[in-house]
């Protein structure tokens, strides 16, 4: 990470004590144990916490975005990004690697370490993809029929059953206007007439028990009359296991979807994956093929729709020759979770059990790094089993990297590690079925609650580790693991990591909770989370900066919700915690989707009179916006255009409120030096790229002319063509271009 030197120079700024209190929001989860609360930086940068380290170097979020998306690939495997290991889905997406869509879709792409919020509009593109590959469960007409009928329906259903994905084809089906997904914490009893746009489809993925409670037959008719009103449909996901009042809503209630016949769903996949492709007639004739006719004779009604997605991803592969059949044979034929129960009950030595656990955290990842991982848990291991005097005194070279591999069926791959001063070429080590590293995760939590302990403490150890891969590989297996005992994982892992004030730690916390978010049965509880650590005076400022990192990253609430939260926290007189307000702000941007909203709150934030500190936490975070996203690959231009030019050359309204934004930074005491140095990029930029001066000169002009800084502007432009010759060249284009528009 970045010294504190390359942070700008106004990001020191005071900032005034904040007075008042807070309220407490009601129905929070468990507070973690508590921590004392560290001291919060002085008034220049230099005294924030060493640990701190502050990142300015846009390479860096890029990173931990990177190393994310592969912790999340490998432990969850080609057919992963998805949570658990025996639900239903009804649809998959991309060509060598396969992502599933199920009762845990996100409208983004599935592994980003983003903010691909769970409500909102669902994209057309989703909306067709499932179009173009769903297949309707036994259940589907009486569904539709009962959604005609009142508008309204309770689907209660087991999760894995496919339920979102019906729920969303068929208000597609019958709401051709769009479909949107309601925020997970929508109080079904409040909505009200504004809380819908006609003709519109409207989701809500999961129930809260405690509403569910409540709602009495008035509700359910009173929401129904509403949704003919406005044209609208409804349907709402109630868990298996959360009750409704007996004899209340039963009239708008479908219990279960009924049954898929799983080879019309494989053979609806594989035609879906050829859709399109040089080979697409091949489908029939590759289904037909003997040996695959012999796959799929094994499958039968209670294998998960979701390994008939992956196994139709693979065949779908086959058909391109990408990979070889036999390979698929060997993954669906042979080795079935028994056989896989029986091949860790043979990893008996600490070693090598060591090695296999440490492989399913870092599947995919360099032999030293796994290899230093699983010697770390092998101490762990031994030192509560009884010494025996013969392990003392065991040979250092009795056991090869290649027994390891072909005891813990894991091969060796060559691969490219990028570098900071470039790739280099390493060997990495990957399990041959991918499914393992997370059926072995959760056997482990599941059956061995001794060992389990070890494992936890060396996750945590891992998460701390100053290094963004392990730290990340350690994150995406906890937060998996929190999917299944969430109580337990948060309480002595993710609480621990969110309460050290240390940067890597807390990003570990941030990336653990990703998960759960996205289940949308713990999606509330980690809103609530995030909610009590901001809002709860009693919570130390650590726990507020690790909330800061986490909102803008997740999926757990909706958009407004999060830069509520975020514009609450920016009160706070605390460095650290702008920072991690600023660096949220900008993840939040990076999503063309958000960027409206950001805008209006940061317009909000930077008009702030009453609080000081949030005014600079928005100006900071204007300059974060545009010096981390001017250097990563994200703007959806074929130029590379600084992000605040592209926008605005894009959009009158957006352009509007940039300009009185950055005019804002341009006159505020203690960040002009930061506005100015972004021009000072700009420039140079525009110095490469002569089709960017001309709108940089617009923009540049009307900034001026709306914050009355024009002849500021101007002077530092001609001083630096003094001081930078080869730059005269562009300033004075950039000053011709000035003249012409005050001619005009």
């Amino acid at each position: 990470m970045a010294d504190d030197e390359d942070v700008t120079p106004e990001e020191g700024a005071d900032e005034p004590e904040e007075t008042g209190t807070e309220p407490q929001e009601p129905d929070a989860p468990p507070e973690p144990a508590p921590v004392a609360e560290p001291t919060p930086p002085g008034d220049t940068k230099e005294s924030a916490p060493e640990e701190e380290k502050q990142d300015t170097d846009p390479a860096t979020w890029k990173e931990v975005n990177h190393n994310f998306d592969e912790a999340l690939r490998a432990l969850l495997g080609d057919g992963g990004l998805r949570l658990g290991g025996t639900g239903t889905n009804n649809i998959f997406f991309g060509t060598t690697s396969v992502a599933t869509l199920g009762d845990n879709h996100a409208s983004g792409a599935p592994g980003r370490f983003e903010a691909t919020l769970r409500s909102g509009p669902v994209s057309s593109t989703l909306l067709d993809r499932i179009r173009a590959s769903f297949v309707e469960p036994a259940g589907y007409q009486r569904l539709k029929d009962a959604l005609e009928s009142r508008q309204l329906v309770f689907v209660r259903a087991r999760s894995g059953s496919g339920r979102t994905t019906t729920a969303l084809r068929l208000l597609d089906q019958t709401c051709r206007t769009g479909v949107r997904k309601l925020d997970p914490d929508t109080r079904l009893k409040a909505l009200g007439a504004d809380d819908f746009e006609d003709s519109h489809g409207y989701l809500l993925e999961s129930l809260d028990p405690d509403q569910a409670a409540g709602l009495r037959l008035f509700h359910a008719e009173k929401l129904s009359q509403l949704m003919r009103d406005k044209g609208c449909m409804m349907i709402v996901i109630v868990g298996e296991t959360v009750p409704l009042p007996p004899r209340e809503v039963d009239d708008f209630v479908i219990d279960e979807l009924g049954t898929i016949e799983p080879r019309v769903l494989l053979t609806r996949h594989v035609e879906w994956g050829l859709r399109g492709s040089s080979i697409e007639s091949t489908a029939g004739a590759l289904l037909s093929r003997p040996d695959v006719k012999e796959i799929i004779a094994e499958i039968t009604e209670d294998v998960p729709p979701r390994e008939l997605a992956e196994l139709g991803a693979l065949l779908v592969e086959v058909a391109h020759d990408r990979i070889d059949l036999e390979r698929v044979r060997e993954r669906y034929s042979r080795v079935t979770q028994t056989g896989f129960l029986e091949w860790f009950d043979e990893q008996s030595d600490p070693e090598q059990r060591a090695f296999v656990i440490a492989l399913a955290v870092l599947n995919n990842e360099t032999v030293t790094l796994v290899s230093d991982a699983a010697a770390i848990l092998a101490k762990r291991i031994k030192a509560v089993e009884v010494p025996r005097r013969f392990d003392r005194a065991k040979p250092l070279f009795q056991t090869s990297l290649k027994q390891r591999l072909e005891a813990a069926r894991a091969e060796l791959v060559q691969d490219t590690l990028k570098l900071k001063y470039g790739d280099v070429a390493v060997r990495k080590i990957r399990f041959t079925d991918d499914r393992f590293p997370r059926w072995l995760l959760d056997h482990i939590c599941a059956q061995y609650s001794e060992e389990f302990e070890i494992v936890r403490e060396w996750l945590t150890e891992l998460g701390e580790q100053n290094n963004d891969r392990l730290s990340m590989r350690a994150a995406v297996a906890v937060g998996l693991l929190s999917v299944y005992d969430f109580p337990s994982i948060y309480s002595k892992i993710i609480s621990a990591w969110a309460t050290t004030d240390s940067y890597d730690p807390r990003w570990a916390a941030a990336a653990a909770l990703q998960l759960p978010s996205r289940d949308p049965a713990l999606s509330r509880l980690i809103g609530r989370l995030l909610t009590d650590w901001i809002k709860k005076p009693t919570m130390p400022m650590v726990l507020r900066r690790t909330a800061a990192q986490a909102l803008g990253t997740t999926e757990a609430m909706s958009p407004d919700k999060v830069l509520s939260l975020l514009k609450y926290a920016a009160r706070q007189d605390d460095l650290v915690l702008s920072y991690m307000i600023g660096e949220s702000i900008c993840r939040l941007f990076r999503q063309p989707e958000q960027r409206p909203a950001v805008l209006r709150a940061l317009l909000n934030w930077t008009a702030d009179e009453k609080f000081p500190q949030r005014r600079e936490t928005g100006l900071r975070a204007l300059i974060y916006i545009s010096r981390f996203m001017d250097d990563v690959e994200v703007v959806e231009s074929a130029e590379e255009w600084p992000i605040f030019l592209w926008v605005a050359d894009q959009d009158a309204e957006q352009r509007q409120q940039i300009l009185t934004l950055f005019g804002r930074v341009l006159i505020a005491a203690g960040f002009m030096h930061g506005g100015y140095g972004r021009i000072n990029n700009w420039v140079r930029r525009a110095r490469r790229d002569q089709t960017l001066r001309e709108p940089l000169a617009r923009f540049l002009y009307d900034v001026g002319r709306e914050s009355g800084e024009l002849e500021s502007i101007r002077e530092h432009l001609e001083y630096l063509a003094s001081m930078k010759r080869n730059l005269a060249g562009t300033v004075r284009t950039l000053l011709l271009h000035f003249d012409e528009r005050i001619v005009k």
